[in-house]
């Protein structure tokens, strides 16, 4: 079997190009691609707005497989990009550090976790509600974080 590599440029000193990127999926099927691996990413935005969505939309129904970097900014909510259902996002499942995030119940219990909470100190003293994620509750919800 064998493989042939494909580099297309798309960023430049200046920045990536939205023209570079569509330009660079439309040569790639082109060429005939199995494989189309991005490590670009932009900020999260409307599918129709996401040039990286756009470009990979027709990829796979021309037998290209895309995959593209997470991309993930943390800490903070709303940073992992890449996210359409066409494209296989990669990022880092693991990490070599611990954010610990213990919770104190009503009953004086201590629940041990981790978060990557970067938003202002909670009072200590004061009691807070727990909040079921799995229904958005307060309307709002960006539908990429709980």
């Amino acid at each position: 079997m064998r493989w042939h590599l494909a580099m297309y440029k798309v960023c430049w000193s200046s920045g990536c190009f939205d023209s570079d990127i569509l330009a660079a999926f439309d040569v790639a099927v082109a060429d005939g691609i199995d494989v189309a691996s991005l490590s670009v990413g932009g900020m999260v935005v409307p599918y129709h707005l996401d040039v990286i969505a756009i470009g990979a939309f027709g990829a796979p129904s021309n037998g290209v497989f895309v995959s593209a970097s997470a991309r993930n900014g943390c800490p903070g909510g709303l940073t992992v990009t890449n996210v359409v259902p066409w494209v296989t996002t990669v990022g880092a499942g693991t990490m070599d550090r611990d954010f610990l995030a213990d919770v104190k119940l009503g009953n004086g219990k201590i629940v041990p976790g981790v978060g990557i909470y970067d938003g202002p100190g909670l009072t200590p003293s004061r009691m807070y509600p727990i909040v079921y994620v799995g229904v958005e509750q307060f309307g709002g919800g960006d539908g990429y974080s709980s």
